[in-house]
C-alpha cells in the first residue's frame, strides 16, 4: 500500500511562512510531505505528534529558541532520533557550534542556499542525491 502514509514527513519550524514556503518550494520535485508550525512550542508538538523523518527549524523565533526546541528534542524518548536541520539568519561560528554539539545534523545560513541544503536533507533521510 503506498500513499500519503507511506511518504516522508518533514517538519518545518520558522515563525515566517515564506521561509516555510522556500523550503517546501527547495523539495517540490521530491515526493515528501510537510508538516509546519509557526513557533518553536508548537513544533515540540507537532513533532511528537507527527513523528516526520527530518525536522528544518529556525533559530530565533518566540517563546522558544531553535536551540532550545533542539536541546528539548533530544531528551524526548520519542522524537530524540529524528535529525534536526537547523537555519538561521544570524551568522555566528559560535552559535552553529552550540547547535552541533546540542545535536544539530546540519546548520544553514538564510538565505538557504538550495543545492547543498537539499543534497544534506536528502543525504539525512538517506535518499540518493539528485545528478
Amino acid at each position: 500500500m503506498s500513499g500519503a502514509r507511506d511518504r516522508t514527513k518533514i517538519l518545518v519550524v520558522d515563525d515566517d511562512p515564506l521561509h516555510r514556503g522556500l523550503v517546501r518550494a527547495i523539495f517540490d520535485q521530491d515526493p515528501y510531505e510537510f508538516v509546519e508550525a509557526g513557533d518553536a512550542a508548537a513544533g515540540l508538538e507537532k513533532a511528537i505528534e507527527h513523528l516526520p523523518q527530518l525536522i528544518v527549524v529556525d533559530m530565533r523565533m518566540t517563546r522558544m529558541s531553535g536551540l532550545e526546541f533542539l536541546q528539548s528534542a533530544r531528551v524526548h524518548p520519542d522524537i530524540k532520533h529524528i535529525p534536526i536541520v537547523v537555519s538561521t539568519a544570524l551568522s555566528s561560528s559560535t552559535q552553529g557550534f552550540d547547535c552541533l554539539r546540542s545535536g544539530a545534523a546540519g546548520y544553514f545560513e538564510k538565505p538557504l542556499d538550495p543545492e547543498p541544503f537539499r543534497r544534506k536533507v536528502k543525504q539525512l533521510l538517506g535518499h540518493a542525491p539528485d545528478n
